[in-house]
């Protein structure tokens, strides 16, 4: 159980500071772009520890598009998660992030049979109320509305994620956690690649002018992020994102899916201080409030 607590939360540090990057990247040079170059370094390194480590590749065609199927699901869920991060405030994002770990523990308990105490049924709740405060906004009397595309972005993100942490735990006890993150992150990468090359064909089409895909709706990324920088920053997320990608895998060998899932769910809060200590964002009352609630949450499934 020591192990899997310590594996989560080190996939917690470097999937935390991997968003924070995402946020800056995505900002400066779109979702797509920013996304594709630091999921390409992931599966360099994870093949690279493949071979180094001389682990075999062993899998028939079911497990395969089992795993791609997977994969591709990862995809979608981490343009998600970019885009909401690129479009909404940190500071409302990044908490609502943090409930996919309360949603693995649901779908555990449903898909896997895992067994959550009664006190973990307390965060469905509590994530739910605090995912509205956060992602809303009431201004002079008027009815909540959602505080830009961000949230949405962010709440299949979470879905998906969860889906994904259900859907690696079989194939990692059939071939191991190792040969399944690689097959998992070439076919991630090979759809956010598709998803580049098809989005900026139709683009191109429709007015020749790529660049204007990439406007920025959050805050101004922090100034100094420019020319080499910013790709070895987006190298250097790569690196740190297959780091936590192994944590996380390997975890759900000594361990629980719900406990690696819900520790791995604290990275957020690297989100949120990045928020404010570089974007310069204050949230509101009501989102410090929504924020409190999420951390009930986690706080409820931790109990269990």
């Amino acid at each position: 159980m020591t192990e899997g607590i310590l594996l989560g939360l080190a996939a917690a540090l470097c999937w935390g500071i991997t968003d924070l990057i995402a946020a800056i990247a995505s900002r400066r040079v779109g979702t797509l772009r920013a996304a594709s170059l630091s999921l390409t370094t992931s599966l360099v390194v994870l093949v690279s520890l493949l071979l180094v480590t001389r682990s075999e590749l062993l899998l028939d065609l079911a497990i395969a598009a089992r795993i791609g199927a997977v994969g591709a699901l990862a995809a979608v869920s981490t343009l998600a998660l970019w885009a909401g991060l690129r479009r909404g405030p940190m500071t409302v994002v990044s908490p609502m992030a943090a409930t996919v770990g309360a949603v693995t523990v649901i779908l555990a308990w449903a898909i896997l049979g895992e067994q959550p105490r009664p006190i973990q049924w307390l965060a469905v709740p509590a994530a739910a109320v605090g995912c509205v405060l956060a992602s809303t906004s009431s201004i002079g009397g008027r009815r909540p509305r959602l505080i830009g595309r961000g949230p949405l972005f962010a709440l299949v993100a979470v879905v998906g994620f969860a889906f994904v942490a259900i859907g690696l735990r079989e194939p990692i006890d059939d071939i191991g956690w190792l040969p399944t993150i690689v097959v998992a992150r070439a076919a991630n990468t090979a759809v956010v690649w598709l998803a580049l090359t098809t989005s900026r064909r139709w683009f191109e089409r429709g007015s020749g002018d790529v660049a204007a895909t990439n406007v920025v709706e959050g805050s101004p990324p922090p100034r100094g992020w420019t020319g080499w920088r910013l790709p070895a920053l987006v190298v250097g997320s790569g690196v740190l994102d297959a780091l936590g990608f192994c944590a996380f895998a390997y975890g759900f060998e000594v361990a629980p899916v719900w406990l690696v899932g819900l520790l791995s769910s604290f990275a957020p809060a690297i989100g949120v201080l990045g928020g404010l200590l570089l974007f310069g964002e204050r949230p509101a009352r009501r989102q410090w409030y929504g924020a409190v609630a999420i951390a009930l949450a986690i706080v409820f499934v931790a109990l269990g």
